[in-house]
């Protein structure tokens, strides 16, 4: 099944329950929202404006994870893994995100003939599901988004010409 019917699947099977069960569903919506905006209070970091002392840079360590990254085969399979570890261990907010950099920072302590062999390719695995389960008993944000002023003001100021 591609992934576009999968996920053509689910939205029938949820309309279905929607009709049928409409006030469970909306019961459980609520909750689930509440539980992830308390999330993203907790582990999202917005920076707006231009005059951040806590503005994140990208390491070179990060830049040679970024470059593996992209010739990885099984980066998918692999970031589905870590999505779903968060999610065991109660992380619902940005797990992607949060996947994919915890497989890059993995992945950049190897070299390029690593990431082609699949005993080295389940190390790294290995690895960055046991630091998903330890990220999940840290404390503060793990996501910085930053910001433009000018587009924070334009809504702001609810004016639909501000650029």
């Amino acid at each position: 099944m591609d992934k576009e019917t999968n996920i053509l699947s689910k939205l029938d099977k949820i309309s279905i329950f929607h009709r049928k069960e409409k006030a469970e569903l909306e019961c459980f919506l609520s909750y689930w929202t509440h539980i992830w905006l308390e999330k993203w209070n907790k582990r999202i970091n917005l920076l707006i404006g231009n005059n951040h002392k806590t503005e994140p840079k990208q390491s070179d360590k990060s830049t040679k994870g970024n470059g593996l990254w992209t010739k990885l085969e099984c980066k998918e399979e692999m970031t589905w893994d870590v999505v779903a570890t968060l999610i065991k261990h109660s992380e619902i907010c940005g797990t992607q995100i949060i996947a994919e950099s915890i497989l890059k920072n993995a992945i950049a302590e190897k070299d390029e003939k690593d990431i082609k062999n699949a005993e080295q390719l389940l190390t790294i695995l290995t690895n960055a599901l046991s630091k998903a389960r330890r990220l999940s008993q840290t404390v503060g944000p793990l996501i910085s988004i930053k910001i433009d002023k000018e587009y924070y003001c334009c809504f702001a100021n609810q004016n639909n010409n501000c650029f």
